[in-house]
C-alpha cells in the first residue's frame, strides 16, 4: 500500500470520516491521565474516552506514562538524503534507473565503520539514500533536526569511501541528521489493572533509526487492534482485549526488534576481526539464492514474513477472548464506544 493509498480520497482518514470519526490536527498534548482515560492539550481542553490509545512515538508521553526509562545514545548517526532520477545517470554503479529489478530491490555498501544503502522509493526512479557513521557526539538534543543540514559530502572525510560513492555524495540533496539512541524495552504496554490505556507503534517498540521493519510493525499493531476491536460488543471487554493485544504482539515486536539492533551494529563495525568475519560471510551467502546476508538464520524469514494479523488475533480470540466474554458473563451494550488516540506524526518533503 502506497502513501496515495493510505491517505488519499479512499484512504483511512476518509474513511474515518464518513464513518462520524472527529479527527483533531494540531493538537499539542500535555499529559494523559489513564484512570481518568483523559487527554489534556496544551491550551488546558480536555478530552474524555472509554479507552485512550498512545501511539505517538518513541519520545512521546505515552511511553512515559507507563514508566519508560530515558533513552541513552547508541553510539551512531544516521542520516537521510534524496538522489533524484536525472541525477543518478551520472552514477555509473547505479544508472540504470528504475527497472523492476532495481524498483524491488535495496543496495548495501560497508566500509570502515559506516555503511550506505539506497532504493528507489517512487515510479520516477528518485532514491532514498541512507548512511550509518559512528558517532561520538554523545550530547542531548540530537534527534531529528528541522530540515535538512548536512551535505553529505563532507561526512567521512578521514575514511576510504569508494570515488563513485563520493561522487554520489555530491549529487544527493542536504541530509537530516539523526542521532541514534537505545530504548528500554517496555514491561507491558497497558496500565496496570482494568485501566484502559494502551500504547502503540514505537511508543511500544522503539527501532533503531533506519530501521527496515519500523512500518510493518505500525501497520501489524493496527491491524491487530483492529481487528480484536471488531469483537467488542460491551465497554467491559475492553481491557481484556487490550491484554489481548499484548499478549499477541509483546513477543512479535521483541524480536524483530533484536533482529534490527543486530543488523544495525553489523553494518557499522570497524576494521577487524569482526568486519572481516561478517565479509566473509557475505561473500559465502551471496553464492547462494535467496540468501539474506547472514541477517537471521534460514527459518527466521519465514516467521518474518509470513505474520498474519488477522490468524493471531483470531487465535486469541477464539482461546482468550469468548472463554472471558463466557466467565464474565458478558453481553451486548447499545452504548456508543468513544476511542481517544492519541499520534504525532511528523512530516519533512525535500526539494
Amino acid at each position: 500500500m502506497g502513501v496515495y493509498e493510505l491517505y488519499g480520497p479512499t484512504g483511512a482518514p476518509s474513511r474515518c470520516l464518513k464513518a462520524g470519526v472527529v479527527i483533531l490536527h494540531n493538537v499539542d498534548v500535555t499529559t494523559i491521565n489513564p484512570k481518568s482515560r483523559t487527554v489534556t492539550d496544551v491550551n488546558g481542553s480536555t478530552y474524555t474516552g472509554d479507552v485512550v490509545i498512545a501511539a505517538d512515538g518513541a519520545q512521546g508521553l505515552g511511553r512515559k506514562v507507563l514508566g519508560g526509562a530515558p533513552p541513552v545514545p547508541s553510539g551512531y548517526a544516521y542520516y537521510s538524503a534524496v538522489l533524484y532520477a536525472e541525477d543518478a545517470g551520472k552514477v555509473p554503479n547505479i544508472e540504470r534507473g528504475p527497472e523492476a529489478a532495481d524498483r524491488d530491490a535495496w543496495f548495501i555498501n560497508w566500509g570502515d565503520g559506516w555503511c550506505l544503502y539506497h532504493n528507489v522509493y517512487n515510479t520516477k526512479g528518485d532514491r532514498a539514500i541512507y548512511l550509518y557513521v559512528k558517532d561520538d557526539d554523545r550530547g542531548p538534543g540530537k534527534v531529528w533536526l528541522d530540515g535538512p543540514c548536512v551535505n553529505l559530502s563532507t561526512l567521512l572525510q578521514d575514511k576510504y569511501v569508494p570515488a563513485w560513492i563520493r561522487d554520489l555524495f555530491e549529487l544527493t540533496t542536504p541530509a537530516i541528521r539523526c542521532q541514534n539512541y537505545e530504548y528500554e524495552e517496555l514491561e507491558d504496554r497497558v496500565s496496570d489493572g482494568d485501566v484502559p490505556f494502551l500504547v502503540v507503534g514505537c511508543a511500544a517498540h522503539a527501532f533503531p533509526q533506519g530501521s527496515m521493519q519500523s512500518f510493518g510493525m505500525v501497520f501489524e499493531d493496527a491491524g491487530v487492534l483492529g481487528k480484536l476491536f471488531s469483537h467488542l460488543q460491551a465497554k467491559a471487554q475492553i481491557p481484556n482485549l487490550l491484554y489481548g493485544f499484548q499478549d499477541i504482539r509483546q513477543d512479535r515486536c521483541r524480536t524483530v526488534v533484536e533482529r534490527e539492533k543486530r543488523r544495525t551494529k553489523m553494518f557499522i563495525l570497524n576494521k577487524g576481526p569482526e568486519q572481516q568475519a561478517r565479509d566473509d560471510q557475505v561473500r559465502h551467502l551471496n553464492q547462494k539464492p535467496g540468501a539474506d546476508m547472514g541477517l537471521y538464520s534460514l527459518e527466521e524469514p519465514e516467521k518474518l514474513f509470513s505474520y498474519d494479523c488477522d490468524d493471531q488475533s483470531e487465535d486469541w480470540w477464539h482461546s482468550w477472548g469468548m472463554l472471558h466474554n463466557i466467565t464474565h458473563h458478558i453481553e451486548e451494550e447499545p452504548e456508543t464506544m468513544e476511542i481517544g488516540l492519541e499520534v504525532e506524526i511528523k512530516t519533512l518533503a525535500l526539494k
